[in-house]
């Protein structure tokens, strides 16, 4: 079993109640939502009731990402490769975060120039050869900002998880030092 300190990938379920419940001062995040948060925080001055679409398909992206933008005060709607309306959606954002390994589901028929889009997975065809959720060489030609793949995300992401290592051996020490004292004053070895 794995200590949830040492969970860097959000799979312990301690972390995902606290991220859940909003404990976010103790809790081990993800690192690839916490990568697109800090390029989208970077790329606009104030997240606050911007429309962000997260078109998702692994749940240790979209889960914590929503609701990190939802704690930002962001307006996030959620959806999939199989949603119906998902050009309508895309049209209607502020803001894309795609992550489904899909190919291209995101094109340049579905941005304005004001769209900002987070590109935070990659596919693979039958051929090996590798491909972006988002029609990278036209959606950039319209939208205000495209993050490329590989790029940003990944370069962030690995920072984070660094990040997550660092968060973890602190409050670890924490936990471990206080445990410590408690068991020393309860022997009566310590004031």
């Amino acid at each position: 079993k794995i200590l949830s300190s040492k969970d860097i990938d959000w799979l312990h379920i301690e972390n995902q109640w606290k991220l859940l419940s909003w404990e976010l001062d103790s809790a081990i995040i993800p690192a690839t939502p916490l990568a697109c948060l800090e390029i989208i925080k970077n790329l606009v001055e104030d997240i606050s009731w911007k429309n962000i679409l997260i078109i998702w398909r692994w749940k240790t992206v979209w889960k914590p990402l929503a609701n990190l933008l939802i704690w930002e005060w962001a307006t996030v709607t959620v959806a999939n490769s199989k949603t119906k309306n998902l050009k309508e959606l895309a049209l209607r954002s502020d803001i894309i975060v795609t992550a489904t390994g899909k190919i291209w589901i995101l094109t340049a028929d579905m941005v304005t120039s004001e769209s900002i889009i987070v590109d935070a997975w990659i596919s693979v065809d039958e051929n090996w050869k590798i491909y972006w959720d988002v029609d990278y060489e036209n959606v950039s030609k319209l939208a205000k900002y495209v993050t490329p793949v590989p790029g940003w995300v990944w370069l962030i992401t690995t920072s984070m998880i660094f990040k997550n290592l660092l968060k973890g051996e602190i409050y670890e020490r924490k936990n471990l030092q206080i445990n410590f004292f408690s068991i020393c004053k309860r022997i009566g070895n310590v004031g």
